[in-house]
């Protein structure tokens, strides 16, 4: 187990102990919105929220480096390779209904 997991781990412990001891009511105010919630799912709401959304952040960042990494260099013989790759595979997606 790496070091960021492990820390992870012990984040999302500390957040459910606090979701779970927590269930007094409160009362929210949002926009126009007035309701009354515990106040364990008031926090850990936009807890998982924020760790989703990071989530995908971090997928589409990790994504654009991996296409990258993957360019060969302009002008190269593998990047003259791949140009004709492709323009064979969008001719091939393009025409696949007739």
């Amino acid at each position: 187990m790496t070091g960021r997991m492990i820390i992870a781990l012990v984040v999302l412990l500390f957040a459910l102990v606090f979701a779970l001891q927590n269930t007094e009511p409160v009362d929210l105010h949002f926009l126009r919105w007035d309701m009354s919630v515990k106040a364990g799912y008031a926090v850990g709401v936009p807890f998982v929220f924020g760790i989703f959304v990071g989530l995908l952040l971090s997928t589409r960042h990790h994504r654009k480096l991996q296409k990258v990494q993957q360019l060969p260099e302009p002008g190269s013989p593998a990047a003259m390779l791949a140009n004709v790759n492709a323009t064979a595979a969008k001719k091939r997606a393009a025409s696949w209904w007739w």
